[in-house]
């Protein structure tokens, strides 16, 4: 009887992560940058806007081998925009619109990668992550670039749910925030 209730249990089990596996998802953005304050930016207005540079809008499937359901992060693009508009307050920046002529400077904030995939093994499978976003700033006929990134790689025994996806994606993007919160080169290039 003990034998047939372990069965079942582990039946049930596989079922439920398989289940998972073709359940579609939407990462939870809960990344947040640290804010370092200064007073770099005193009396400057930037001009800022934050686009999705990626070449799929899709971050990936939840089986392995790029199989199941798509993961998708529809709020990624406004959540790095409105942890960009804290960094640059909090080094006392002033933020407009990127077509407002009040701005003595101009910043783009792409984002260019935002990706999950699970890698299959033979006896454990690995969970990749890839975030990386580009600042690029111009004043005048000067220009800044600066690419912030992370990439993982993080041999697992079982595919991750949804929170763990989450838990993943936003330790990488809070990664790749704390990259550009901490430029100091690009704050003094905004300052100049």
């Amino acid at each position: 009887m003990k034998r047939d209730i372990s069965k079942i249990i582990g039946l049930f089990a596989v079922l439920t992560l398989a289940a998972c596996t073709f359940t579609p998802h939407e990462v939870a953005m809960t990344a947040q940058a640290p804010m370092l304050t200064s007073g770099v930016g005193d009396g400057v207005v930037v001009g800022l806007r934050v686009i999705d540079d990626r070449d799929s809008k899709t971050v990936g499937q939840r089986g392995a081998g790029m199989a199941g359901a798509d993961i998708s992060a529809s709020g990624l693009v406004s959540h790095v925009e409105r942890q960009a508009r804290d960094v640059l307050r909090n080094k006392g920046f002033t933020i407009a619109d990127y077509n407002d002529s009040s701005s003595n400077v101009k910043l783009t904030v792409s984002v260019r990668s935002f990706k999950f995939f699970i890698e299959t093994g033979f006896f454990t499978g690995a969970n990749n992550v890839s975030v990386a976003i580009k600042a690029e700033a111009r004043k005048g006929m000067q220009d800044y670039q600066n690419t912030y990134s992370f990439d993982d790689e993080a041999r697992m025994l079982v595919v991750p749910d949804g929170s763990g996806i989450d838990e993943m994606l936003n330790a990488a993007l809070l990664d790749v925030l704390t990259q550009f919160a901490a430029d100091s080169e690009l704050g003094e290039f905004l300052a100049r």
